[in-house]
């Protein structure tokens, strides 16, 4: 009902001064009526413009708290073509392979970091030493050891101390020596890092595409397996050339092989 209406109706049922005419009694009204409107309307203006730079300010909170990270977060971030070596706060040592990174929060929380790709870690001994990927967690206290986590492979090797896997809902227990794999959920030997300082590898039932990755880590030699083959392999090199290296392998897996580059081979079917 719009206001003209209801005013005139409470009119009609009420009574006005004698000197005055029902006519001239609503249009004061009227204009008092429109004199407290524009008076609500100022005040909600007031109160907008008096809030306005509150506002605003939150605004820019909100923005500054999603665009930027806070200063508490490091991150390492290797882009280049070798490993990159940093030292953590704690003490601890982490050699970062090619396109990885990871990240940590403050000094007391150095030893709680996120890893994304490769990185060989030399932990300093102390509280428990966490590394978290989307495939899985690994903890330590005092010990090296390698990750990897790409894509939905989770690999871990220990290299001295002991080692504790979470992965898939299962917890794995690593001495020196050995290694998982979330693909298999099966513990194997690696090559220890005295023997590859010796230039000595050995694998003793270890699968082809673990074995590549230690040649990758410890020699430089990059082996590309597009056979979709990964057999358990039996290994033992010592002074051997690359050549004679991809030759060895593969004859024990069956795969034919081709030079793809200088330490670049592929092995296919």
């Amino acid at each position: 009902m719009k206001k003209e209406k209801l005013i005139e109706i409470l009119l009609s049922s009420l009574s006005v001064p004698e000197n005055k005419s029902q006519e001239q009694t609503w249009l004061e009204l009227n204009s008092k009526l429109e004199r407290t409107d524009n008076i609500i309307k100022l005040k909600r203006r007031e109160i907008l413009t008096r809030f306005i730079p509150y506002l605003a300010a939150a605004c820019f909170a909100c923005a500054v708290f999603f665009l930027y990270p806070s200063e508490n977060v490091t991150s390492f971030v290797n882009d280049s073509s070798s490993v990159s070596y940093h030292a953590l706060p704690d003490g601890s040592a982490v050699s970062l392979s090619p396109n990885s990174r990871i990240k940590f929060g403050s000094d007391a929380d150095s030893r709680n970091v996120n890893l994304s790709g490769e990185a060989f870690f030399e932990v300093k001994k102390g509280v428990p030493f966490t590394v978290n990927t989307i495939n899985g967690k690994v903890g330590v206290l005092g010990t090296s050891f390698y990750v990897t986590s790409r894509n939905e492979l989770l690999d871990v090797k220990c290299f001295t101390g002991k080692v504790k896997v979470n992965s898939n809902n299962a917890e794995v227990f690593l001495q020196r020596g050995e290694g998982v794999s979330n693909a298999t959920e099966i513990k194997y030997m690696h090559s220890s890092l005295k023997k590859w300082e010796k230039g000595n590898l050995s694998f003793d039932n270890v699968p082809l595409n673990i074995v590549l990755e230690d040649l990758k880590l410890f020699m430089g030699m990059s082996v590309v397996n597009t056979s979709g083959f990964n057999p358990s392999i039996t290994l033992g090199l010592n002074d051997e050339t690359e050549e004679e290296i991809i030759k060895i392998i593969s004859t024990i897996s069956s795969l034919k092989f081709k030079v793809v580059g200088d330490s670049n081979f592929q092995l296919y079917i």
